[in-house]
């Protein structure tokens, strides 16, 4: 019985380092699939080169507040704007062509939109807010538009005539932000999104109006209005928290 003695406490010790290491096993997995979730949201960003939002994640950073109206409500919750209001900071509305970053172009199907104000001017696209009377929110209008020194002015929204006339490369570019539009849409509303969480929290892209419009209308995607960017959050996350680091799929 003298060996028994000596076997027991062997054996318990040796249960104890099982169960220890059972239990670091258990709780690396569970941080590897909290990180594999947080790539996914993150991926789903990354794969269309940062231009949507991730506005639930975005709120689980800790300093990040949602854009909010004055009264405090969200942006795009905000309620129908009484008649003959105008916000502050809106910039003109009148009828035309219309300016990149002065003039809204009220024109074409971009005439039903309201209440507009400038949201901001890319390399590519003049970003607005404008209340959709249809989906009856406000929501986030990028007219497309082109910088050209040799015209009057030194840059000018796009229509399906000009895109045809300036050749191959500015209609790439249009063709590859409408796919991106539409690789938005179809995550966020097919029954596939189930299993790529990230997409549940893009800043949605509702229409497209590039297929149909008219020659001298100008060509504009209607996206959720969301607050920031992903390339913002980045930059804003602190102290550089590893979820907030990533590289493009494409880049390796």
């Amino acid at each position: 019985m003298s060996w028994l003695r000596v076997l027991l406490p062997l054996a318990a010790a040796i249960r104890r380092e099982v169960n220890e290491r059972v239990d670091n096993v258990d709780a690396a997995f569970a941080q590897l699939e909290q990180e594999l979730q947080v790539q996914a949201q993150l991926q789903a960003g990354h794969v269309l080169r940062d231009r949507f939002v991730l506005e639930e994640y975005m709120g689980s950073t800790p300093g990040y507040e949602p854009a909010r109206d004055r009264d405090g409500e969200g942006l795009a919750d905000m309620p129908p704007p009484p008649s003959g209001y105008t916000p502050p900071g809106a910039r003109a509305h009148t009828p035309g062509p219309g300016i990149p970053a002065e003039q809204f172009p009220d024109s074409g199907k971009l005439h039903s939109y309201s209440h507009v104000s400038h949201l901001g001017k890319g390399s590519f696209g003049d970003t607005w807010k404008a209340y959709d009377r249809h989906l009856r929110k406000y929501v986030a209008i990028k007219i497309f538009y082109m910088r050209h020194s040799s015209v009057g002015r030194n840059a000018f929204f796009l229509t399906p005539a000009i895109v045809r006339k300036l050749g191959e490369k500015v209609a790439g570019n249009v063709k590859e932000a409408v796919e991106e539009c539409v690789a938005v849409k179809h995550l966020v509303t097919s029954r596939t999104a189930a299993s790529y969480p990230g997409s549940h929290n893009m800043c949605q892209c509702f229409q497209e109006h590039v297929s149909d419009a008219q020659p001298s209308e100008p060509i504009f995607l209607v996206l959720e209005l969301c607050g920031k960017s992903l390339s913002q959050l980045r930059t804003s996350c602190h102290p550089r928290p590893t979820h907030c680091s990533g590289r493009h799929p494409r880049d390796g």
